[in-house]
Order: structure tokens, then C-alpha cells, then sequence
């Protein structure tokens, strides 16, 4: 009796082995990283001061669509400038996705955008410039539409992120094949300056 139910564990063992292992090769058959494999390859610090995080970096950005969702994921739930900075960026410098996956990826963006457009504080405002800019980059001219929630931001350093977005995106209309120009806004020092603003940029460093 003890024999039968020692076999009987041995197979619902095995059994759970075999499901892990098929998942597992759905998953890499898909190729989709998850969100903890992207932050492990997503430099957060202030300063990329290493070879190895630029090598990180470089790699994440090669992976194109597959990180993605776990990019998009980062976006959505941090705050960090350098965090979320850096996240956008990959997203504004991969080429390897499908018009489909970028056209996702815009849609996803001006979610959370919207959701928070009401944000204040210099790393929140340096956070919403950057979805803002990167929406510009990665989008197309009817995505205009998704930076209205900057235009009514308090803050003139967003809102001017804003319309410096929406103006990328008209330039496409009457001239799609041109190349991007990177906008550069300061943040008046009447504001405040806590040095956020000058990070380096999210994906070239400083």
C-alpha cells in the first residue's frame, strides 16, 4: 500500500515537472521577457558609469518587442525619472518591434499618460516630459490627441513638452520619412532646479 502511494506522489510529481517544462518553452517560444528580466538589464541609478550597464543597455534595446510589456510595465508603476526615464528610452531606440507592436506601445503610453496628468513635483514632471517626448518619437500624426492632458498640466515645463510633442507629430503629417529632432527643454529656475532636470539622457547616458 505504501509502495502504490509512493508511486502515485512520483507521478504527480513528474507530471508537475512536465507542465513547468511546457510552459517554459511556451514562454520562450514567445520570447517575451518579463518584467524582472527587463529592470535586471535596465541600468536605474542617476549615472551609467560602467561598460556593463551600457552593455545591458545596448542588449535590452536589441530586444525590441520582447521587452515591451515588461518595459511598459516599469512605466506604469514608477515615478523615477532615471527609472522610468531610462524605460522610455529603450522604448524611443528599439527598431526590432512590428508597426503593430509600436502602434500598441503608443496606445499603452497615452493610458498613462492620462492617468497621470495631474502628477506634480520635479521627478513627476521630468517623468511626464519623458512619456511625452517619447510619444512623439515612437508615434504617428493622428497621436497628437495623446498629449492634450499636458496642455492643462500647471506646470509651464510640461506643458511645453506638450506642444513641442505636438508639433513633432504635425511635422510627420506633412513630412513622415523626416528624422527625428530631439527636443531640448530646460526647466525655468524660477521653478526650482534640484538637478533633476539635467539628468543624462535616458538611454546615451550622461
Amino acid at each position: 500500500m505504501l509502495n502504490i502511494e509512493c508511486r502515485k506522489q512520483f507521478y504527480l510529481i513528474l507530471a508537475a515537472c512536465c507542465t513547468i517544462l511546457v510552459r517554459s518553452s511556451v514562454a520562450l517560444a514567445d520570447g517575451e521577457m518579463s518584467t524582472a528580466e527587463v529592470l535586471a538589464l535596465l541600468p536605474t541609478g542617476a549615472d551609467m558609469h560602467d561598460l556593463r550597464e551600457i552593455a545591458n543597455l545596448t542588449k535590452l534595446i536589441d530586444q525590441g518587442e520582447a521587452a515591451y510589456a515588461g518595459l511598459l510595465d516599469i512605466i506604469r508603476t514608477d515615478n523615477s525619472p532615471y527609472v522610468a526615464g531610462r524605460a522610455l528610452g529603450v522604448l524611443r531606440s528599439s527598431e526590432n518591434a512590428s508597426p503593430e507592436a509600436r502602434r500598441e506601445v503608443v496606445k499603452e503610453l497615452g493610458k498613462v499618460l492620462k492617468e497621470r496628468k495631474s502628477l506634480t513635483g520635479v521627478f513627476n514632471e521630468r517623468t511626464l516630459y519623458l512619456l511625452g517626448a517619447a510619444i512623439a518619437d515612437i508615434g504617428e500624426a493622428g497621436d497628437a490627441m495623446l498629449l492634450l492632458p499636458l496642455l492643462d498640466h500647471p506646470s509651464g515645463y510640461v506643458r511645453r513638452a506638450g506642444y513641442s510633442g505636438m508639433e513633432k507629430l504635425a511635422a510627420k503629417a506633412v513630412c513622415p520619412s523626416a528624422p527625428a529632432v530631439e527636443e531640448q527643454a530646460s526647466r525655468p529656475e524660477a521653478e526650482g532646479g534640484s538637478g533633476v532636470e539635467d539628468a543624462a539622457d535616458p538611454v546615451s547616458g550622461p
